[in-house]
């Protein structure tokens, strides 16, 4: 008497069909974190290009008699200071790469020292000019991510969540 042989169970293969489901689940739910990363770091590059433009119109200013450089032709003064012209450019305009920074008429070819509150006088904004030398007053400030920037004459970086009082003009003192 001789014992039936069954033959092996199939393995059971994932289908391709399956393996694809799978893969555009994952791109579904990852996407938008991945997105959402990425519109955060252009945002830093954004704030950190501010700060390395308004730190080379510091040094540019020290060099310079304690002047800023002409609001006309203030990319072309800085960039030996900047080293290289992407850091003008908005990180978050689409190729081909626009300018994304303005100068402040009000503050141009001034000294330092006319400054009267440096730290809410308005060196540098993102602007809605995408040129090079972009330059400009109030009317010339765009909104990154709903929130403008600036750069002040003492350095530092400020988004504001709403609209805020600064200054847009200095004057030479006894004017």
């Amino acid at each position: 008497m001789s014992v039936p042989i069954q033959p092996p169970l199939p393995k059971k293969k994932v289908s391709v069909y399956a393996w694809i489901l799978i893969t555009c689940a994952l791109l579904y739910i990852l996407y938008p974190l991945y997105y959402s990363a990425r519109q955060s770091a252009k945002a830093v590059t954004t704030v950190t290009n501010a700060k390395r433009i308004a730190l080379a119109h510091l040094m540019y200013a020290a060099d310079n008699d304690d002047r800023l450089c002409r609001a006309e032709d203030w990319e072309r003064a800085l960039l030996p200071m900047l080293k290289y012209e992407e850091v003008f450019w908005d990180p978050s305009s689409e190729p081909p790469k626009v300018y994304g920074f303005g100068m402040n008429d009000g503050v141009a070819a001034a000294k330092l020292e006319w400054a009267d509150a440096p730290q809410s006088t308005v060196l540098l904004f993102s602007s809605n000019q995408p040129r090079p030398s972009a330059h400009g007053g109030e009317t010339s400030v765009r909104a990154i991510d709903g929130r403008p920037l600036f750069a002040f004459v003492d350095g530092s970086i400020k988004r504001p969540k709403a609209p805020t009082n600064y200054v847009w003009k200095v004057s030479k003192p006894g004017r």
